[in-house]
């Protein structure tokens, strides 16, 4: 062979090989180059599909949150309603059993010079009828109204002046009335601080909620003898006992009496 022919032919060759050669390097290069794209696109749609999870569990989290504030906001205000429509269940007062008792031991109209209140009827004096009548606008009291005064009248100067002053709705059973009826007899200034005492409170005259804890706090029973006895003890100095202290014994035994059975019954009541 010439030297020209084999010069053609080792080109050739080479040629060749070049050939095959970046035949190979692009099938190479292109499947890595191919590889890595596939690779970030899978990426991209792994973020994507997290998000989209992220996103739709947020979104679930958020929806029940907003159904569990529905519910209790509905279950509040369902409460609320279920309440106004059910009106609280009315005080109990033992205040006509009370005032049934002070009235037995009050008689009807007198007029006794020995009697410092005066002209009184059921128990209602002069003074305490005038004063009711002036605070409601209506002309002085007379004798005459004093001795006309009704039942419904009287009644309602004790709730007014006498019970509702002392509190008596908030004091245990047995204990309003020993508080109620010396407040009747003697002045309801008087008998709140004789309760005070009794029950270990501050001594000032007005009947609050530091007395009505405290006689609360007390059992009845203890309560209501100390009081029937402060109550003896303030007869036996007062100017009339000589005339009246009898019936005003008599009055504060019954009534205390009286005001421990309530008491008991209350306590086996409760138990």
């Amino acid at each position: 062979m010439t030297s020209g022919g084999t010069f053609q032919l080792v080109n050739l060759t080479l040629g060749a090989l070049v050939a095959a050669f970046t035949t190979v390097v692009s099938f190479w290069l292109g499947s890595s180059q191919g590889s890595r794209i596939k690779d970030v696109a899978n990426a991209d749609i792994q973020a994507a599909q997290a998000q989209e999870r992220n996103d739709t569990i947020k979104s679930q989290n958020a929806t029940i949150q907003k159904t569990q504030a529905t519910s209790l906001e509905a279950a509040r205000q369902a409460s609320i309603a279920e309440n106004k429509a059910q009106p609280a269940a009315p005080k109990r007062s033992n205040f006509q059993k009370c005032v049934d008792i002070v009235l037995s031991k009050e008689g009807g109209f007198v007029n006794c010079s020995d009697d410092s209140g005066g002209p009184t009827n059921l128990g209602v004096t002069l003074e305490t009828l005038n004063n009711w009548r002036t605070e409601r606008g209506e002309p002085a009291a007379t004798i005459d109204d004093v001795r006309n005064l009704t039942l419904e009248t009287a009644t309602e100067i004790y709730r007014t002046k006498y019970w509702n002053v002392l509190r008596c709705d908030d004091l245990p059973p047995g204990v309003d009335l020993a508080t109620f009826d010396f407040g009747v007899n003697a002045g309801p200034g008087r008998a709140a601080k004789f309760l005070q005492a009794a029950v270990g409170a501050a001594s000032d005259g007005s009947v609050g909620p530091a007395t009505i804890s405290a006689a609360k706090a007390a059992r009845p029973q203890d309560v209501i003898a100390r009081l029937s006895q402060q109550r003896l003890d303030f007869y036996r100095q007062a100017p009339g006992f000589a005339t009246f202290g009898a019936g005003w014994t008599n009055r504060t035994n019954q009534v205390g009496s009286q005001a421990i059975a309530m008491a008991d019954a209350e306590g086996e009541a409760v138990a």
